[in-house]
C-alpha cells in the first residue's frame, strides 16, 4: 500500500508529540516549492507534506514539522532554540521507539 510507512509514522508522531492540541497531517500538492508546512488553525495543528516527495523524505519533513507544532509560539525565530530542542526530542523518540520496534 502506497505511503503505509508514512501513515504509520504520522500516527506514531501524533501520539508522541506531547502537545495539548490535535495534529492533522496531510500529504498534499503544495502551491509553493515548500516541502512542508505547519499551521495552527482554530484548535488544532495542520501539517502539510508535499505529496511529490518520496516516502523517506516525507517522513523527515514530517518530523521537522512536528517539531514546529511542539515549539509553537516559543521562539521569535521559527527555527530557534526551542524548535531545535523539540525537533531533537521527537526525532530521538522516532529513532528509538518507531524504527527499533
Amino acid at each position: 500500500m502506497r505511503n503505509s510507512r508514512f501513515r504509520e509514522a504520522a500516527s506514531f508522531l501524533k501520539k508522541h508529540a506531547g502537545i495539548e492540541h490535535p495534529i492533522y497531517i496531510r500529504r498534499t500538492k503544495m502551491t509553493s516549492n515548500l516541502d512542508g508546512l505547519c499551521q495552527f488553525k482554530d484548535d488544532h495543528f495542520l501539517i502539510k507534506v508535499n505529496q511529490l516527495l518520496n516516502e523517506d523524505h516525507s517522513i523527515d519533513v514530517l518530523l521537522h514539522e512536528v517539531g514546529h507544532a511542539m515549539s509553537w509560539d516559543k521562539d521569535k525565530d521559527v527555527h530557534g532554540r526551542n524548535w531545535g530542542i523539540a525537533y531533537s526530542k521527537i526525532y530521538r523518540k522516532f529513532l528509538d521507539d518507531f524504527l527499533n520496534r
